[in-house]
């Protein structure tokens, strides 16, 4: 583990950092000394950072690659917390600045904050700064910072968007074109929320790009819900579900390639699961005649769009882990619940901002499985498992199930952390998924009605930001550089 060439790569992002910890200032200049100092602190860092490292490095190896991205995060984490804390109006102490940084940097989206009408406009544009950060993810920052180091593959890539599929044949080209993508669907969506009632553009943008960074981070107390809008909660369905899906798909569609998006099994996959289930939870909320607050005819038409738009709403944020709310789930009851929570674990796509287990790997594991199964009943048969026309080897499926496996280790040590911390096991569960799967407040919010974190102790705080931080990073890479062979070679 070479560490002085770590420090070279973190410098130039953490002085991107400091010019973005300055933004908060166009809104609202009255606080500028909150966000000169930070933006200071994270420049002064990233200068010492750049002149201190070693300039020519050559190739990097994987784990040193796992490691510049761990602690790159780590480091914006920290550094971006430092407006809470200092801010006059939210104070917070380390623990709950932490949690909410981490929230929003890696797109988790549960907050700290008990009361978001008491909020400054200012710091509310910091919380959506962080989650514009963190849905691209800042592996792309690093992408675009270290076009000198000579890697064969993308290999830094594939760490943050669990994909190996490359649309461009030059890494930087490639995350250039995320990039745009990326800011392309924020402007469609700001543009689309404005028409259909937003006319404050501030909330316009602020909601567009926590909806696209599927985070669900919101600017008032009832989250999308609190504009009363059928068009509003259309369009974040619509963009929650194309923010969930592979960014590399829209850069087949830049290459006049719009075939793949048709083809592509985990997208096709994908709608179909969503579909499915709104199927499902629209027909029990009919059945059991449960009743919206906002229901107010007897219109058969009309009830029958809100059951399904309802439906549809709950089912498109919680597997797409943006965890907006738009209606007291709550009447849901038992089995919707139930089926959200472990929703919950499958997550977005692959190469999406979205977390979770993500639906690629959902498909490597149900493929394996029929395979396996097949050769149980006819011992003779040779099946090869693919996907988009590509075959999973033996190295991907074991990937894939020892993926899974930790996954649900890091679940079951948080929740048990939880417990022993005072928090009930439903609460302990359903707050450990929603760090894990990044899909945040929204989880809570179905199952018991919590709709933030300020209630937690310090511990259960810092507990759930790791648990946040590890379910970001893909478990691997956390785990990885925590091995001594890889601090002693």
């Amino acid at each position: 583990m070479r560490i002085n060439v770590i420090i070279p790569i973190v410098g130039p992002v953490l002085i991107i950092l400091a010019i973005m910890q300055l933004v908060p200032i166009l809104i609202n200049a009255d606080n500028w000394m909150v966000y000169v100092l930070s933006a200071n602190i994270s420049a002064i860092i990233g200068l010492v950072c750049v002149l201190t490292g070693k300039k020519n490095f050559g190739t990097m190896s994987t784990i040193e690659i796992s490691t510049t991205t761990t602690v790159l995060w780590i480091m914006i984490i920290l550094l971006s917390s430092i407006p809470f804390i200092i801010h006059p109006t939210t104070n917070m102490s380390f623990a709950n600045a932490l949690f909410e940084t981490t929230s929003g940097l890696t797109t988790t989206g549960s907050t700290i904050i008990d009361d978001m009408n008491r909020i400054p406009k200012d710091i509310l544009l910091w919380r959506i700064t962080t989650n514009f950060i963190g849905g691209i993810g800042v592996v792309i920052g690093i992408t675009c910072t270290i076009f000198r180091i000579k890697l064969n593959n993308m290999q830094l890539f594939s760490i943050e968007t669990s994909d190996s599929e490359v649309v461009l044949p030059n890494h930087i080209k490639t995350s250039s074109a995320m990039i745009v993508a990326y800011i392309a669907l924020i402007i469609l969506c700001t543009i689309c929320y404005a028409l259909a009632g937003m006319h404050d553009i501030f909330n316009a943008i602020s909601y567009a790009i926590t909806t696209v960074s599927t985070t669900g981070f919101s600017n008032n107390n009832q989250s999308i819900g609190q504009f009363h809008s059928i068009s509003i909660e259309y369009i974040a369905i619509i963009f929650m579900i194309l923010s969930s899906s592979p960014l590399t798909i829209y850069l087949s569609i830049f290459n006049k390639k719009i075939k793949k998006f048709y083809h592509s099994e985990q997208i096709k996959y994908y709608i179909i699961t969503i579909v499915s289930l709104t199927a499902i939870l629209a027909l029990w909320v009919s059945l059991k005649q449960i009743s919206y607050p906002r229901q107010n005819t007897n219109s058969w038409a009309k009830l029958t769009e809100e059951i399904f738009r309802h439906a549809i709403f709950g089912i498109t944020s919680l597997i797409s882990t943006t965890g907006f709310t738009g209606s007291n789930h709550a009447l849901w009851a038992a089995f919707p619940t139930t089926l959200i929570f472990f929703l919950t674990f499958i997550g977005g796509c692959g190469s999406s901002t979205a977390g979770g287990i993500k639906f690629f790997r959902i498909m490597i594991m149900l493929k394996s499985t029929k395979n396996h199964i097949l050769k149980m009943i006819k011992p003779g048969i040779v099946k090869i498992n693919k996907i988009d026309g590509k075959i999973i080897d033996t190295e991907a499926s074991e990937l894939t199930h020892n993926f899974f496996f930790l996954f649900i280790v890091v679940f079951a040590i948080t929740t048990i952390a939880l417990t022993i911390n005072g928090v009930d096991g439903i609460n302990a569960m359903s707050a450990a998924i929603g760090a894990l799967s990044n899909a945040g407040s929204g989880i809570n919010a179905h199952i018991q009605g919590l709709g933030n974190y300020s209630e937690m102790n310090n511990i259960c705080k810092y507990t759930l930001s790791i648990t946040m931080l590890i379910g970001r990073l893909e478990i691997f890479n956390v785990i990885a550089i925590l091995a001594p062979y890889n601090w002693h070679k």
